[in-house]
């Protein structure tokens, strides 16, 4: 059995507001992005990222430590492939998003909004 090492404060609220900010992925679909705040909204470079195929990018973020949780997820995207993505390579000051095209055809021809949060 595991022990969750971060302590988390009871909340007595029926809102959570944590302040949320944006950056814009600059170069190609692998260019590093830093945004230092818990969470946000990150828009990729319109990629071209073909079928069946994976890109990471680094996202540096001071209010990341190694025992950080992130979790992520592309909060918009209207172009053809279809994007998934993971959280790799935790550690403090950064983690890394791997982006997945799983369309059997399609490549990607438009950016990616990628919201994330950090617990």
């Amino acid at each position: 059995m595991s022990r969750l090492s971060k302590t988390f404060a009871q909340i007595n609220s029926d809102e959570v507001n944590i302040t949320k900010s944006t950056v814009t992925q600059l170069t190609n679909i692998t260019t590093a992005v830093t945004i230092n705040s818990s969470a946000g909204v990150i828009t990729t470079v319109s990629s071209t990222l073909a079928s069946n195929t994976s890109a990471s990018f680094t996202v540096n973020n001071s209010k990341v430590d190694a025992n950080s949780v992130v979790l992520a997820n592309v909060s918009n995207y209207s172009g053809t492939g279809n994007p998934v993505l993971h959280i790799h390579s935790v550690s403090a000051g950064s983690f890394q998003i791997v982006l997945r095209n799983v369309s059997d055809s399609a490549a990607f021809n438009a950016a990616l909004n990628i919201s994330f949060v950090v617990l």
